[in-house]
This record gives structure tokens, sequence and C-alpha cells, in this order.
């Protein structure tokens, strides 16, 4: 469908589309702001970046020469596999997982090269456990 809509000419089209579905996106965090007064609004938007990031995907299925019969199944066959009808974390079938993970914190500061921000108490990053007690939903 969404080929059809916005159909994919050619691989050159990728910056232009991108830079929608990166403007797209914008929006729809302008969106989340205002749900409480506006949230008609949310879902316009959203719908509004999913087809932007469709058209991105039919521009790089036609680039890798994917036949049209076949455009978006790869992305068909990967959400399942990533969106099973259970949590991957908890195994519940309605995630009761905690709002931040253990398994993520830190996952991206452990990832930064080295000289680059620290964990010492002058630098810029947490450690895992100092990021888990601050982010522990009793926190508060």
């Amino acid at each position: 469908m969404f080929q059809e809509i916005y159909p994919a000419r050619s691989a050159a089209e990728y910056g232009e589309a991108f830079a929608r579905l990166s403007e797209e996106l914008g929006e729809l965090a302008e969106a989340v702001r205002v749900f409480p007064a506006e949230p008609g609004y949310f879902l316009s938007e959203a719908a509004d970046v999913f087809a932007w990031l469709m058209k991105v995907k039919n521009i790089i299925e036609l680039e890798k020469m994917v036949p049209k019969k076949q455009y978006g199944r790869a992305l068909e066959i990967t959400f399942c596999r990533s969106y099973p009808d259970s949590c991957f974390e908890c195994g519940k079938k309605m995630c009761a997982c905690p709002p931040i993970l253990p398994s993520t914190i830190g996952r991206i500061a452990h990832e930064v090269p080295v000289g680059r921000g620290g964990f010492s108490d002058e630098g810029r990053f947490m450690t895992p456990n100092t990021a888990s007690e601050f982010f522990r939903p009793d926190a508060a």
C-alpha cells in the first residue's frame, strides 16, 4: 500500500525521505508534549511518522532490488520476531518490567570511546549501579 502511495523511484530519494521522516519525528515529539490539550494531534503525527518510515523502507528495498511482491516482508518478519506474544524480559503477555530495565542502564556509556567522558564524580556519566539507584521507581 505504501509503495503505491509513496513510490520509491531511486535510491537518490533517501536523503529527502529521511529528512521528512526526521521532520515528522519532531512533530510527533511536539504532539506528545501537547497531548493533554490536543490528543488527536498525536494520532495524526504518529501516522505521518509511520508513512515516512515506510517510504524509507521502500527506497531501501528498491536499492536492494527486492521484488515488489516481497516489499515489506522482511520488515514484517523482523517485527514479529522482535515483538512476539510476550515480553522478552519478563515473559508476560502484558509487560510488567520496570520503566528502565537494569540491562539497558549504562549500555550506551560503555560504548563511548575512551577519553570522551568518565564515571568519576567529576565525569559526565553515571555508573550502571548509580543509574540503577537514581532511576529506581521508589527513589522519588
